[in-house]
C-alpha cells in the first residue's frame, strides 16, 4: 500500500512539473519585437561654409510597443553636380522615466565622436518632443 502511494505521488510530482513546463515555454517563446511605423520624412537643402552644398534626408519611425523613435539622417555633399553620401546619424528618443527623455544620437562621421547618449528633463512624451523640440531644432540648425 505505501509503495503504490510513493509511486502515486512520484506521478503527481511529475505531472505538475510537466504542466509548469508546458505553461512557462509559451510565455517565455511570446516575447513582443517592435514593429516599425513611418511618421515623418523628408529633406532638407543647405549650403555649408566648409563643403558647399548639402541636403539631408531623414525618416522618423515610431516603435511599438516600446515606444521609441528612431531618426535615421543621411547627409549629402554635392560634388561635381552629383550627390554623394557624406555620413549618417541615427537618433533615438526613449523616455524612460517620468520626467526624463533618453537621446542617443549615433554617427558614422570620420568628424563626429561616434556616439552620444544625452538626458533631458522634459514631461513631454516621445511624440510632443519630436515634433515640437527635436524636428524644429533640427530643421533650425541646418538653416
Amino acid at each position: 500500500m505505501i509503495k503504490k502511494m510513493n509511486i502515486l505521488a512520484v506521478l503527481t510530482v511529475m505531472f505538475m512539473v510537466c504542466a509548469v513546463i508546458q505553461f512557462t515555454e509559451p510565455v517565455a517563446a511570446a516575447k513582443v519585437t517592435d514593429k516599425a511605423f513611418k511618421v515623418d520624412q523628408g529633406t532638407k537643402y543647405f549650403y555649408s561654409g566648409q563643403s558647399g552644398p548639402m541636403k539631408m534626408s531623414w525618416k522618423t519611425y515610431l516603435y511599438v510597443p516600446s515606444n521609441k523613435r528612431k531618426v535615421f539622417q543621411t547627409f549629402y555633399v554635392k560634388i561635381n553636380g552629383k550627390w554623394y553620401v557624406s555620413w549618417h546619424e541615427i537618433i533615438t528618443l526613449q523616455k524612460i522615466s517620468k520626467n526624463v527623455m533618453k537621446i542617443t544620437d549615433y554617427s558614422d562621421s570620420e568628424l563626429g565622436p561616434g556616439t552620444i547618449v544625452k538626458y533631458k528633463k522634459t514631461k513631454l512624451n516621445t511624440r510632443k518632443y519630436y515634433w515640437y523640440v527635436y524636428r524644429p531644432a533640427m530643421l533650425k540648425e541646418l538653416s
